[in-house]
Formats: C-alpha cells, sequence, structure tokens
C-alpha cells in the first residue's frame, strides 16, 4: 500500500500526509468539526468484498444496534432510498452517497 507507514493499516498514523491535509481543512472550517467525522471503509471492501463504485451501505436502527447492508447502485436498495445520505465518498471524481442514515 502506497503511502502508508510500516505495520499500518489505515488512519492518521498510516496515511499522515492524507490526515494532515484533512486537518488543515478542518482548521480551515471550524464549524465542520462537530458534523463529520472520518472513518474507513477497508473492513467491508476486504472482509465483505463491497465494492463503493458499484455499491452502497444503508443503516437502520434495531433497538440498540446500527445494521448496515450493502446494495448494488440500481436503485433496487428498497424504502430506505429516500433516506439522508451519511458517509460520501469520493467515486470517479465526484462526491457520491456511500452510507444511508439509520432513522
Amino acid at each position: 500500500m502506497v503511502g502508508l507507514k510500516a505495520g499500518m493499516t489505515a488512519g492518521p498514523e498510516a496515511d499522515t500526509a492524507f490526515f494532515d491535509a484533512l486537518g488543515a481543512v478542518f482548521d480551515k472550517h471550524p464549524q465542520a468539526k462537530t458534523r463529520y467525522a472520518i472513518g474507513t471503509a477497508r473492513q467491508e471492501a476486504e472482509k465483505l468484498g463491497i465494492d463503493f463504485a458499484k455499491q452502497h451501505a444503508v443503516a437502520r436502527v434495531e433497538g440498540s444496534r446500527i445494521i448496515t447492508s450493502f446494495h448494488d447502485n440500481d436503485g433496487g436498495e428498497g424504502p430506505e432510498h429516500s433516506l439522508a445520505c451519511c458517509e460520501w465518498g469520493f467515486v470517479g471524481g465526484e462526491w457520491k452517497c456511500k452510507k444511508k442514515c439509520p432513522t
């Protein structure tokens, strides 16, 4: 993996330059600090075989759990389709919704 420190797979110690740049953006836009968090999709992509260029996540609340399911980008994700987006990815040069927010 290019740009990763030895032994690290994700996060600020692995992708130092990327997180430094994001920190500068958050410093420039302090109001955004409380509205956004940075996450990794590595586990979903590797362990579940999710391709975020072709699929997106939909989350729902069940009791005290948030259940996330993955759907093809063909519009067949069911009634959750109208939910707001809570996770975006930069795909093909544009921002696209990767995960619909739970209700």
